[in-house]
């Protein structure tokens, strides 16, 4: 029988929705992107940083914010898919670490979305 750490209460503060995305094709034959929930989830944010990489968006320079985002272990947690935050913002998940690791935690790399596409 294998024991996991407990979680630490209050860590997980922010309600989310993980959602993957789905494409329809359309009678022209277009396919159009839309994004379907899994699940809700708490998370916990661990750490935000600014990327080298710059963007433009009306006319000022903007790096994208990584965050580094912990939530309660799931087997079902992919890069390409995305958090929808209750405010509104969209987490893209760039990557997934020690999602078996038996603390009962996992911690998720995200950047955060310049619009809800």
């Amino acid at each position: 029988m294998t024991t996991k750490t407990p979680v630490e209460p209050g860590r997980f503060t922010e309600l989310a929705e993980l959602q993957h995305v789905t494409r329809t094709q359309s009678a022209s034959g277009q396919h159009t992107p839309t994004w379907e929930t899994i699940a809700s989830v708490w998370l916990g944010f661990q750490a935000q940083t600014s990327s080298a990489g710059e963007s433009t968006l009306a006319g000022q320079v903007k790096s994208p914010l990584r965050i580094m985002v912990r939530l309660y272990q799931r087997d079902d947690v992919f890069a390409n898919q995305r958090f929808r935050l209750s405010d509104g913002r969209v987490l893209s998940i760039l990557g997934v670490f020690n999602r078996f690791v038996g603390d009962g935690e996992m911690t998720v790399l995200c950047v955060e979305a310049a619009h809800d596409g």
